[in-house]
């Protein structure tokens, strides 16, 4: 019984870690890369920060392609305000 309880209680932690609830800011800005390409992957988010003139500042690094099957990582900050995302720079 006590085995039992224990692989119920890690299936239940496995299925919390790996359904963690998205940032509305990240599913804004995935919504934009998604207009923008073709394929996306996001390789990582980096911490919000709140922007001077308000709304969100958010990170990410993500590979992606467009109208080619060349692959191109990009790091770009983005400024989020509800579900308006904003390009603010580039690499």
């Amino acid at each position: 019984v006590v085995l039992l309880l224990v692989l119920v209680g890690v299936v239940v932690g496995a299925i919390r870690w790996t359904v963690a609830p998205v940032a509305p800011e990240h599913r804004a800005i995935e919504a934009w890369i998604d207009a923008e390409t073709d394929t996306y992957s996001v390789i990582r988010w980096h911490p919000a920060q709140a922007a001077e003139d308000g709304g969100t500042l958010i990170e990410v690094e993500y590979r992606y392609t467009k109208d080619t099957t060349r692959v191109i990582t990009t790091r770009r900050t983005f400024q989020v305000q509800g579900d308006a995302v904003q390009e603010v720079h580039s690499e």
